[in-house]
This record gives C-alpha cells, sequence and structure tokens, in this order.
C-alpha cells in the first residue's frame, strides 16, 4: 500500500532532491540517515533512517509532484519496505 504523505525536502547545489523529515500518521518524523537512492519509472526512491531507527522506503513523484510512503512490495516496482 502506498500513502500520500508530507515531506520535508530541499535540493542541493547540484539540484538533487534531499528529504528532511516526513509526517505519517499525524507525526513529524525527521530523517537521520539516506540510504539507497535510485529512480524507477520516473519516480525518485529513497531509503531513509529515522532517529527512532526505523527504516521506511520514500518516492517522489515529479509528473504529480507528490511524497508517497511505500508499505508493500507491489508499490512501485515491487521493492519490499521495512515498515
Amino acid at each position: 500500500m502506498k500513502e500520500a504523505i508530507e515531506v520535508v525536502a530541499h535540493s542541493d547545489a547540484a539540484g538533487t532532491i534531499i528529504p528532511r523529515a516526513f509526517v505519517w500518521r499525524g507525526e513529524k518524523r525527521p530523517i537521520l540517515s539516506l540510504g539507497r537512492q535510485w529512480v524507477q519509472d520516473g519516480n525518485r526512491h529513497f531509503l531513509v533512517m529515522t532517529r527512532e531507527e526505523h527504516v521506511y522506503e520514500l518516492a517522489y513523484r515529479p509528473a504529480e509532484m507528490k511524497w508517497y510512503l511505500l508499505r508493500d512490495k507491489r508499490d512501485f516496482g515491487g521493492r519490499s519496505t521495512f515498515v
């Protein structure tokens, strides 16, 4: 299952998107570290770790200018998440 979420992000000098925090289930979750990143089917994917040391997969869909939390291996190309 994918859920639309709000993400606080910025771009570095090269224009690369860097997520810093996201809101899920009414709670803002600051991102402690970024892991693997890839582009698949035009969507930018990020594995992120929160301060609670939970790992999430976030995806940005530039065509919609929306962010999603991916929670099922069928979301955006078959990768499983660690939520």
